[in-house]
């Protein structure tokens, strides 16, 4: 709580000393309008390299991984240190995870992320495997039927959903773990919020070629569109533009 005090008061600090602020979504634009109604905000989104996603670079890195592969898997990408993550997979592990292996014995669980915590490493079995940290993470897209995002406290930039949709693999996800980001349920991923309901989804992926393929072109085409960093540093240039021009002298001043 008094964390929590500290960080407003230096934001409403900043609210009132800068003149141009931005901010990786809308509702956080909103939260801080609601304090200072004239303040200039920008969404400038949380973005990724999507050339580093292609098909081609995938299947490059995999082909020099010596990561142990295992087809088809679900896959989580996350640091598992960090407590929303921790959460995340172990409530999935109790509330959707036994409802998928049993109607997909073929399918294996991956959890892919650096400093497991003891809760996350007890999870281990012959089909739910623990990677810890890695030297790269898009060997493991190219096995994926889909990435869950079974999110259910805390925030964050939702990179994770970003990476997926950028490598072509289909999202499962909750509300709260794709909150901020402009995708469609149905279109961009599919939106789940119960044990069920996730392993519904999963079956759906499953049993879908043409489900997955939908959902893979549409996420893909979204992130290019509006999350690569190319389009998110020619956003931000434009700002600092506009700021420069706007403190820049008036050429009728000069001399004077």
């Amino acid at each position: 709580m008094r964390t929590a005090k500290l960080i407003r008061r230096a934001e409403n600090q900043l609210l009132d000393t800068c003149t141009t602020h931005t901010v990786a979504s809308e509702r956080e634009r909103q939260e801080l309008l609601a304090r200072r109604p004239r303040a200039n905000i920008a969404v400038i989104p949380n973005g990724i390299d999507t050339r580093s996603y292609t098909p081609e670079a995938i299947s490059k890195v995999s082909r020099q991984s010596s990561f142990a592969e295992f087809k088809p898997t679900i896959l989580f990408v996350g640091s598992m240190d960090y407590h929303a993550n921790v959460d995340a997979v172990t409530w999935f592990s109790r509330a959707a995870w036994p409802q998928i292996a049993r109607n997909h014995p073929d399918i294996h669980f991956m959890i892919v992320g650096r400093d497991p915590a003891p809760l996350v490493r007890a999870l281990t079995s012959d089909r739910v495997h623990v990677t810890g940290t890695v030297d790269d993470v898009r060997p493991f897209y190219s096995s994926a039927l889909a990435v869950v995002v079974p999110i259910r406290s805390g925030s964050g930039t939702r990179i994770k959903i970003l990476e997926a949709r950028a490598a072509g693999v289909p999202v499962v996800s909750t509300r709260l773990g794709a909150e901020g980001l402009a995708v469609e349920d149905g279109v961009h991923l599919l939106l789940a919020d119960d044990g069920p309901e996730i392993a519904l989804a999963v079956t759906r992926l499953a049993s879908s070629f043409e489900t997955r393929t939908q959902l893979s072109r549409a996420g893909r085409a979204l992130v290019c569109r509006t999350y690569d960093w190319t389009m998110i540093g020619e956003q931000l240039y434009r700002i600092h533009a506009d700021l420069a021009r706007s403190r820049a002298p008036s050429p009728s001043l000069k001399g004077s």
